[in-house]
């Protein structure tokens, strides 16, 4: 993902962050030069501290040894290292850092949470490094931004940790939800230094987790809930519901809309919700509660921003006759299911809708795209097709 000054920054599944330097020096074949970190190298000690109690025996030394290699750059003594760290931590925890979702990137930093923590990184020219932002370093003592979590994945979760990529919410904070046990929680940090704003618990103990980013709209925040949704051809039986918060200027922190939305209970267990701010509209993609034979239908609801009301709901469908899907015979039986197989392909497993022009909105699904689509005047839709 390009950076604000035009550099290309990446992650990789196991701690990997690299940054190719589209302005700096270049190498003698003309490739830009590629800088790279491990993100279990940033607030390490702090992280030690909080994720072992008691520490391993042998941690104090190793953490002496560790900071002094690092400040002088030794990079002999890199295997050495290494090679302790494994044996102190990693054979007796699950203390392997990883980072499974997208990041974000501000005018002044790039914020990347992994498993175990959120970041703040940049690169520094004088030294060609990637580095925490020194003003997050002191933060990590406080013990936020070593997010709640149990470690474990919850139905609903991709891995062991936050599934949230971090919402930037203007140039004030940063939002992410994380895998605390029992409950999750609504997590936003203050971009400057990393300090907790706001910890608010999510959903229902036991029947929450969130795998996609919070929706955030000046000081709004939506968040909603992924929980249960784990066999994309299954009907998924998912406790669902929809969260929104408001940032209380007076007490400085957010709180919930009770009674937000005023129509009861959805279920966006899968696209992140998506607010038109022309409009005022914010639409989730459902299957409906109610059954229509035998089968709980895929829809696109849009809901009244200010009060949570329900404005429109729609079905994709294929008109009888048209759909003609090449999937062979064995597939559509054993992974979609005997029937009301062309129901079933509007699952859109975790894929996000997009808006268009002329109130156009499209959405991939299992077996293509559907565009959902009203005239100008936004009257009750015309026309609502899905095609192959």
């Amino acid at each position: 993902m390009p950076a604000a000054d035009g550099r290309v920054w990446f992650t990789s599944k196991y701690g990997v962050v690299g940054m190719i330097d589209t302005l700096g020096e270049r190498t003698e074949d003309d490739c830009p030069k590629i800088y790279a970190a491990a993100i279990q190298l940033f607030a390490f000690e702090d992280k030690i501290r909080q994720l072992f109690s008691p520490l391993p025996e042998g941690t104090e030394e190793f953490l002496v040894d560790a900071k002094k290699a690092q400040a002088d750059q030794d990079i002999d003594r890199l295997p050495e290292i290494r090679k302790r760290f494994r044996d102190l931590f990693l054979g007796k925890s699950d203390f392997a850092e990883q980072i499974q979702n997208s990041f974000s990137v501000g005018p002044d930093g790039v914020y990347i949470v992994s498993n175990m923590a959120l970041y703040k990184l940049r690169f520094n020219d004088e030294s060609k490094k990637i580095e925490l932002d020194p003003n997050w370093k002191g933060t990590y003592s406080q013990g936020d931004l070593v997010y709640d979590n149990d470690h474990k994945i919850k139905p609903g979760h991709l891995n062991d940790g936050s599934g949230t990529t971090p919402t930037l919410i203007g140039d004030r904070f940063v939002a992410i939800v994380d895998n605390g046990p029992e409950q999750v929680h609504l997590n936003v940090f203050r971009q400057n230094d990393g300090s907790l704003v706001s910890k608010l618990p999510l959903f229902e103990a036991g029947k929450g987790a969130v795998e996609n980013s919070v929706v955030a709209y000046k000081d709004h925040l939506i968040v909603g809930n992924t929980y249960g949704y784990v066999d994309p051809f299954k009907e998924n039986p998912t406790a669902g519901g929809i969260m929104r918060f408001d940032f209380d200027h007076e007490a400085g922190e957010y709180k919930v809309v009770e009674g937000w939305p005023a129509t009861g209970h959805f279920d966006s267990k899968t696209a992140t919700p998506k607010l038109s701010t022309p409009r005022g509209l914010i639409y989730v993609y459902q299957r409906d509660e109610e059954p229509v034979n035998g089968h709980h239908d895929w829809m696109l609801t849009a809901l009244d921003f200010r009060t949570g009301w329900r404005v429109f709901r729609i079905k994709g469908y294929f008109n009888k006759g048209e759909f003609d899907d090449n999937v062979l015979r064995i597939v559509e039986r054993s992974a979609l299911g005997k029937g009301n197989y062309d129901r079933k392909v509007f699952n859109n497993i975790w894929g996000t809708f997009t808006f268009g022009p002329d109130n156009t909105v499209y959405l991939g699904a299992y077996r293509g795209f559907l565009r959902f689509w009203s005239d100008d005047d936004m009257s009750p839709a015309q026309s609502v097709t899905g095609k192959d």
